[in-house]
């Protein structure tokens, strides 16, 4: 009696439980698998348990009935895992399941599992079923707990349901073994089915499980289920009341003189009946609204709540507005008496950035309590789930800090907020705690963008006031750059009129020993001669390209056209350059053309860019090598070519040849006293004429320079604009 009476209120407290559990969320495959296999596992309890206290026909079919639940029990319970660890089931598998698990009930209720029991006899005769029954019942039990196990294994889960799948790892375990040992292994091994009416410590550890997992880790919030379960209860016991008073007072007043079994009298059972089935659901929700207003005056939409929070991260990116408008939508759902964001600096060391919210202030030795939640590393924490001698559970409580969430996103660690506790003096409720979870995500980002920006407006305001005072500075130096460019200008042209008349005479003197005023020379000293020479006409074009580019800078280049033989022209300068080229062991070759029409042209300045070209390709010709030189009319032009073997132009290099003050890497090896004006000046001369500049090179095998000039003379003005250069070969 005394195992019955323990059985028939586990059953009720198990029946209980699954009732809240069903309430609290049915259209969840969790709640809905948990509440099957909770009542599946009452029916199996009930079955064993009650199985030898009647007749040999009632024990036969509660033995049956008990292997059916059985099998129900391990088919629910294997759903249930793997709702707790997948989000959906293989359909394949649960038809098959399905499948077994109709076929196992089947069985269990013929006469293949329990034939009977025998005249006198406790012990049920057992059919060739048994084993079939047992092995599909292990089956489910097994790959029930084999699910969570291999998910836990393999780290599918983590955080709180990582541990929710541990606790409900063991309490599954231990209910099954506890089962299976007294409703299989001890009775087929004592011969004996007494004791599997110790089945009931199975379910009794089954509801513990579920109990501490709801109580300590929030598995289930029971607080809205329990009131709906109420609301339940009230509407049913209104219902009964309400039918027994009009059964029995009314009839007993209305109708005193008929019998209950009377026509009349069942006509208006029935008709009672039916007013206060369809009166249920009003009375229910009736009752519902009226024990939510009484005991669940805090509950709130978390969607409407999260909508409100969205809505004030969009529209603002200010940071100190963003945490107010969060914390007090945040504070009107959760009702905490205060709370305070402690955000790090930038290098997570230096002071905290305090934000508050409600009249408290900021929290108590804030530094240290972020210290210690730093070295945590959890995202939440709630102060009533630490052990109470922690060193953090006591920071929290001296600083009246209920729950702490930290803010953070996948690249940095920006801060915590600090909650008080609730005004109502309850408890954070999952509902509570998942909330703060979900908008902590946004919140961060909020926070993080509204901290760049803060950054980057102090970064622009700084950079502002730099570029303000870097350009102040570059208008100075610039101004001074200015001065020093016009006395350079001024120093060159100085310079190059001053030098031009002594080297005029030294040009002079030099001409007239080596043509033998001065009488015969020896062949050393004319050859000496001749070098000195030419380096003194070298020096005079150089010094009229120095010229031609201060009048460049002044507006003062300008051009005195004339007609030129250039045949003759450039005969006369491969005269002057041919002891420079032999000198060097290079063959100079000419072929002046037999007819050639005369081009208007600057005599001087086209003298000066033909001595260039020839000049540069006998200062970076190899020796031994040919420098041909060609002068022909084309279609109305003149056209002058110079062909090396030389070093060639590098071709990254090319396109700036024609600088002002620019030279190639390779050239500058080869000659480092270049000024790098020539080619610059060649192409202004060209370009002056309305001429074309030809140039074509070939890194290590030489280079073709020259130009194009028009027969009919086409001025242009004296202030040269910059043009584009052209490039062409022939």
């Amino acid at each position: 009696m005394f195992l019955i009476l323990l059985t028939i209120i586990t059953v009720v407290v198990t029946a209980t439980v699954a009732l809240l559990v069903f309430l609290k969320n049915h259209r969840s495959r969790v709640h809905l698998w948990l509440f099957v296999f909770l009542l599946f596992a009452c029916c199996w309890t009930l079955s064993v348990n009650f199985q030898g206290t009647a007749s040999a026909e009632t024990n036969t079919w509660l033995l049956r009935v008990g292997f059916v639940s059985a099998s129900l029990l391990g088919f629910s319970m294997l759903r249930f895992s793997e709702a707790v660890v997948y989000k959906k089931s293989s359909l394949r598998r649960i038809t098959l399941e399905s499948t077994v698990l109709a076929l196992a009930t089947i069985i269990s209720l013929s006469n293949f599992v329990i034939v009977g029991f025998a005249a006198s006899s406790p012990v049920a005769t057992r059919g060739w079923g048994y084993p079939i029954v047992i092995g599909v019942v292990l089956y489910f039990l097994l790959a029930a707990l084999f699910f969570i196990y291999r998910s836990l294994r393999k780290g599918r889960l983590t955080g709180r349901s990582n541990v929710q799948a541990k606790i409900i790892l063991a309490g599954l375990t231990i209910g099954a073994a506890l089962g299976i040992t007294t409703n299989i292994i001890l009775p087929n091994l004592l011969h004996n089915t007494y004791i599997s009416r110790f089945a009931f410590l199975a379910l009794i550890v089954w509801t513990l499980v579920l109990t501490y997992a709801v109580i300590q880790h929030r598995f289930l919030d029971i607080r809205l289920a329990a009131i709906r379960a109420l609301g339940y209860a009230l509407a049913l016991v209104t219902i009964v009341l309400v039918y027994i008073t009009a059964i029995f007072l009314l009839a007993q007043t209305f109708f005193p003189d008929i019998v209950q079994t009377t026509t009349p009298l069942q006509l208006y059972d029935i008709i009672i009946a039916v007013l206060l089935a369809l009166t249920f659901h009003p009375l229910r929700r009736f009752f519902d609204r009226v024990t939510r207003q009484v005991f669940y005056r805090d509950a709130y939409d978390v969607q409407q709540v999260l909508d409100r929070i969205g809505s004030h991260i969009v529209a603002s990116i200010d940071l100190g507005g963003i945490v107010k408008d969060t914390l007090e939508t945040l504070s009107n759902a959760v009702r905490f008496n205060f709370a305070t964001v402690a955000l790090y600096s930038k290098d997570e060391h230096g002071p905290l950035t305090i934000l508050s919210y409600g009249n408290r202030g900021a929290v108590q030795d804030v530094d240290s309590l972020v210290e210690s939640l730093r070295h945590t590393k959890a995202e939440l924490i709630v102060q009533d789930e630490l052990e109470g001698s922690s060193a953090l559970a006591q920071k929290m409580q001296n600083s009246d800090v209920a729950v702490s969430v930290c803010l953070s996103t996948s690249q940095e660690v920006l801060g915590y907020i600090l909650l008080g506790y609730k005004s109502s003096g309850g408890v954070y409720s999952s509902q509570d705690l998942n909330l703060l979870r979900i908008t902590v995500d946004s919140l961060s980002l909020a926070i993080q963008n509204a901290l760049r920006f803060e950054e980057i407006r102090d970064f622009n305001r700084t950079l502002q006031s730099k570029v303000n005072e870097a350009t102040t500075q570059l208008r100075r130096t610039n101004a001074k750059l200015k001065q020093l460019d016009e006395a350079k200008d001024e120093f060159i042209s100085m310079a190059s009129h001053q030098l031009r008349t002594p080297l005029t005479s030294v040009k002079g003197y030099l001409s007239m020993v080596l043509e033998g005023d001065a009488g015969e020379l020896p062949p050393t000293q004319k050859k000496l001669l001749e070098e000195a020479y030419g380096g003194a006409q070298r020096m005079v074009y150089l010094i009229a390209d120095f010229l031609n580019v201060s009048r460049l800078k002044t507006g003062k280049f300008v051009l005195e056209y004339s007609n030129v033989n250039l045949a003759h022209l450039i005969d006369e300068e491969i005269g002057q350059l041919k002891s420079a080229a032999q000198s060097r062991q290079l063959t100079l070759q000419y072929e002046a053309p037999e007819s050639l029409p005369s081009a208007r042209i600057d005599e001087n300045k086209i003298r000066q860019v033909v001595m260039n070209l020839i000049d540069n390709a006998i200062y970076y010709s190899r020796p031994g090598g040919v420098i041909k030189v060609e002068l022909f009319a084309d279609d109305g032009h003149v056209v002058f070519r110079v062909k090396d073997s030389g070093i060639g132009v590098p071709a990254s290099e090319q396109k700036n040849l024609f600088e002002k003050f620019f030279r190639a890497s390779n050239a500058r090896k080869v000659r480092p006293d270049g000024t790098g004006i020539g080619l610059f000046m060649i192409k202004k001369v060209i370009l002056a004429h309305s001429g074309v500049i030809i140039f074509n090179s070939t890194p290590g095998q030489g280079s073709t320079f020259g130009f194009s000039l028009p027969l009919k003379a086409q001025p242009k003005s004296s202030e040269l604009k910059a043009e584009s250069l052209q490039q062409s070969s022939k």
